[in-house]
């Protein structure tokens, strides 16, 4: 019959091998905390993309990413609507679209959302441009280090 899954420690075990054990034995014995860090990394970097490209192969129409006016004026920036992606997304998990198409492109924790859009609006835009419109002073760095990996 087996445990009752309060009393059980598959989950714990499960997470364990794959957050820890994996990564260890996958590297060189030395450095074990950098190492395993940069596998998670290397692995999440791996799911992301999955995700986008299926969103991109999902090739959705009439989502609120492609309602840009087609006056050839899509890529300038000027006044945008703000959409609340918190909302969105607890809308999403709570089942209030029910024919929204999964997996979903907009996922939120407490403090951070996210939202893949399959059409992006402004395709054109300067890094320094984009740390200046979103106030993100350290973006510019922050994408420097990340493409020096």
């Amino acid at each position: 019959m087996g445990t009752l899954g309060q009393w059980s420690a598959d989950v714990t075990e499960h997470a364990h091998i794959d957050l820890i054990k994996d990564p260890a034995r996958s590297g060189n014995n030395q450095n074990f905390d950098t190492q395993i860090c940069r596998y998670l990394d290397r692995q999440e970097k791996c799911q992301v993309f999955m995700q986008a490209t299926m969103a991109c192969d999902l090739d959705l129409h009439g989502d609120s990413d492609n309602s840009d006016s087609s006056d050839g004026e899509e890529n300038t920036l000027g006044s945008r609507q703000v959409t609340d992606y918190f909302k969105r997304a607890h809308a999403l998990s709570a089942g209030d679209f029910p024919t929204a198409p999964c997996p979903y492109r907009t996922f939120a924790s407490s403090t951070i959302a996210f939202h893949l859009a399959s059409r992006p609006k402004m395709t054109n835009i300067v890094v320094d441009r984009a740390a200046e419109l979103y106030g993100l002073p350290d973006f510019k760095p922050a994408i420097a280090d990340y493409l020096a990996r």
